[in-house]
């Protein structure tokens, strides 16, 4: 049996007459016709596993974690400038002393509300209801050695008398002489008479009220004379491991709990230097 002109099997002679002029021949598949479907299904696979981590990453961002990028030295040496830093969110309550918190910057010691919104990052050193005292560079909590002493460090060897922004206004504190102070917690009643007025004026439009004082000496509270005022939320004081280079509670005041973004220890992402580039020894270290 052989094979015809046009390479139909046959056993019969052809009749030309019997068949269309032109006829389409069935042929086979180019090869990348057949792996088309096939690269589109790897394609889609790695489409997958290469956006799966933005996609986790991003939905960590937005419940469970915050990263920071660090700004200042503030926290050396425990968080150095240049730290990718990833931290878990808070699920609410008050930090324990000697954590590390971000938060929603409150405001300079006089701003009501600060003029940007800024996360801040310190060491919870008291809690609601603390008594914080500072003398001569050494702090105590409740007449006791803080918690977080052994990591902090000081840079400048003097001890600062300078009254100059330190909160409250008017109290004479300085840097390393601070205190005592009660940090507030809710249902504190606050004594309103002149010398606690500039003392917590900011504090209280802080929680939403109007406060002015009087040419008679008395105080207006939301329109209302008083001589007391009960404090509504719970508070913390916060201060930076590198306690001569820091910008905390010592200049601008008490930092409310529900502005607390995240608590606990961190993870280093990356780091890199501001002049010396990439530290790669402190990638995937944690931060506590």
């Amino acid at each position: 049996m052989g094979l015809g002109e046009r390479g139909f099997e046959h056993s019969q002679p052809l009749d030309h007459n019997s068949y269309p002029a032109t006829m389409i021949v069935p042929r086979r598949p180019r090869p990348h016709q057949e792996r088309t479907p096939r690269k589109r299904r790897w394609r889609l696979i790695v489409g997958i596993v290469l956006l799966s981590p933005v996609a986790l990453y991003a939905v960590a961002h937005l419940t469970v974690s915050r990263n920071y990028t660090v700004p200042t030295g503030s926290m050396e040496p425990t968080v150095l400038v240049g730290d990718r830093v990833s931290f878990m969110r808070t699920t609410g309550g008050m930090p324990e002393r000697g954590e590390i918190i971000t938060f929603d910057f409150p405001g300079t010691r006089d701003q009501t509300q600060p003029l940007t919104t800024e996360t801040h990052m310190g060491r919870c050193i008291a809690v609601a209801g603390d008594t914080v005292q500072i003398v001569a560079k050494n702090v105590t909590v409740n007449g006791r050695a803080e918690q977080s002493a052994a990591t902090t460090v000081h840079a400048d060897a003097t001890v600062s008398r300078a009254t100059n922004e330190l909160f409250p206004p008017r109290s004479g504190f300085t840097r390393d002489d601070w205190g005592p102070m009660r940090v507030p917690k809710r249902g504190d009643v606050i004594p309103l008479n002149d010398s606690t007025y500039d003392y917590y004026r900011t504090f209280i439009e802080r929680e939403g009220h109007t406060i002015h004082w009087n040419d008679d000496s008395t105080v207006t509270l939301d329109g209302r004379n008083a001589r007391s005022y009960t404090v509504e939320k719970d508070y913390l004081f916060s201060m930076g491991d590198n306690r001569d280079r820091s910008f905390d509670s010592r200049f601008w005041g008490f930092v409310p709990v529900d502005a607390i973004v995240c608590t606990g220890g961190g993870l280093v992402i990356w780091s890199k230097a501001p002049d010396s580039g990439f530290r790669w020894n402190r990638t995937f270290t944690t931060v506590r």
